[in-house]
């Protein structure tokens, strides 16, 4: 990480403002957070814990990880990509764009808008002075060490940290833009961090995902409970994020249906899903022996802007 002089990150002790050097960075309080050799800068404090090891672990994350490379999942980022660019100010800023991307895990979809936006920041400039083009500045948020130090591998201008969700260490109305996709959101802690017409865009999986991967598991599909991470997020079946603070602004459903051919394609999807950890070892070698796999990838992004 460099020094930066447009710094949103704040002190997860005390909240004050935090600067950096080569590093570290610290706040006028004295405390101080010592960059991983990694790459990583961890703000997650002891008592913010729940467990030893918070968050994915390895071998969910080594799974998510194989599993996205192959490409399976591109077309919900080029969904993502495709809104975010939709609604992306096009008149230039005098400071850097802003992008969080929490609970970005390792690091898939965030790595690549970072790119995305920086070709497209790049382009606007074309013909401004140095001093009008806008910088981006995009921050991958996760609370599993595994999945961000993962996340470092990325050859990438991201910055990655590890942190609360619903306390993040970024300070108030400092983000243009947060994502986040396939895990639970802190409606109150969205409006704190986004500056006042900042955008929100929430990639939510339907009931249809992964069903024919899930007829496999279950013997009644309709009667499982849903994943509670993304069910604690949902105040109505259209409208999974409601606070005063948020408007939806533009929604945009994408399915399409996606052909596993390799054993070892199947096994990494099923493991980098929450079914794997609940399922009895005769179900998992019932999957083990599954050669080919149709299934849906069936997801609702949900774009928001904040009151300005």
């Amino acid at each position: 990480m460099n020094q930066s002089t447009h710094n949103p990150l704040a002190c997860p002790v005390c909240r004050a403002p935090l600067q950096n050097d080569e590093r570290s960075y610290y706040c006028p309080e004295g405390h101080s957070f010592d960059i991983a050799r990694q790459g990583y800068l961890n703000l997650l404090l002891s008592h913010q814990k729940r467990s030893k090891h918070p968050g994915d672990s390895k071998e969910m994350v080594t799974a998510r990880q194989a599993f996205l490379s192959e490409g399976h999942y591109f077309p919900i980022y080029a969904a993502l990509e495709k809104l975010v660019l939709k609604h992306l100010r096009k008149d230039p800023l005098d400071h850097p764009l802003n992008i969080a991307d929490l609970g970005c895990g390792e690091g898939y979809y965030t790595q690549l808008l970072d790119k995305k936006l920086r070709e497209t920041m790049s382009s606007q400039a074309s013909g401004q002075k140095p001093e009008q083009a806008s910088a981006v500045q995009t921050w991958g948020l996760d609370i599993s060490k595994d999945a961000i130090i993962s996340a470092c591998k990325h050859n990438s201008n991201v910055r990655w940290l590890i942190g609360n969700l619903t306390q993040t260490p970024f300070a108030e109305h400092s983000m243009d833009i947060a994502t986040v996709l396939f895990c639970r959101v802190s409606p109150n802690e969205l409006v704190r961090l986004l500056k006042p017409g900042g955008i929100f865009i929430f990639v939510k999986p339907d009931d249809g995902h992964l069903i024919q991967l899930r007829e496999q598991i279950y013997s009644d599909v309709k009667g499982q409970k849903k994943n509670p991470s993304i069910e604690q997020a949902i105040n109505t079946d259209e409208h999974p994020v409601q606070h005063p603070g948020l408007t939806l602004i533009d929604t945009q459903a994408l399915t399409q249906s996606i052909t596993l051919n390799k054993s070892e394609s199947i096994q990494t999807l099923f493991k980098m899903t929450p079914h794997y950890w609940r399922t009895k070892p005769e179900q998992r070698e019932k999957i083990k022996q599954l050669d080919q796999l149709n299934t849906d990838i069936s997801v609702n992004l949900f774009c928001y802007q904040r009151s300005l």
